[in-house]
């Protein structure tokens, strides 16, 4: 649905999508890292490997639900980053911004929905005011919260695709009304 969206914006708009998403994850586990076996070195990797068919436009990122779980959810050594969610995504944004030398790169993330399993997810509502905190220059945030729900965090089909068009509308509104070098 965002590059349906880019497209009806601009059929001339050449589009490339390059897929580093990986579910059930922390922000801690997007720690920046080089190292091609993390997920923020696999991301960068990637990225690099596609400059050869095109310029890196922009960043859509979902991230937060894992955050949000309560403590004993996941083994000792596994860290959640609940507190202080909002300055580590700023870091964490700035710092990609900076590994891809592209400090005014539009940014656009997604702000997690609504849940059913409050006694599981009990950081929830505090991601979600830490990700709303959130202000960069080029970054715009999206909401997902009036978002129909397949499960307990997972949207519907045609909820992906509002989500899809919502990124696609926040990422055009950077470009066509900032500064930021998309």
């Amino acid at each position: 649905a965002f590059a349906l969206a880019l497209l009806a914006a601009d059929p001339e708009r050449q589009i490339g999508l390059i897929p580093c998403a990986k579910g059930g994850t922390s922000l801690a586990d997007w720690a920046p890292s080089l190292a091609g076996n993390t997920l923020y070195g696999a991301c960068l990797q990637r990225i690099a490997a596609a400059s050869t068919q095109g310029r890196l436009a922009g960043v859509l990122f979902f991230q937060g639900e894992n955050d949000a779980l309560r403590a004993d959810a996941f083994p000792d050594d596994q860290v959640r980053t609940s507190d202080g969610y909002g300055a580590l995504f700023t870091e964490w944004l700035t710092q990609l911004r900076r590994d891809l030398d592209r400090p005014e790169l539009p940014i656009v993330f997604a702000q997690i929905g609504t849940n059913d399993r409050p006694e599981f997810f009990v950081n929830w509502e505090l991601i979600q005011r830490e990700q709303a905190s959130v202000e960069l220059p080029c970054t715009a945030m999206i909401t997902t919260a009036d978002l129909a729900r397949r499960d307990a965090v997972h949207f519907t089909s045609a909820s992906y695709d509002e989500i899809g068009a919502r990124f696609a509308r926040a990422y055009l509104e950077l470009i066509d009304t900032t500064d930021c070098t998309g």
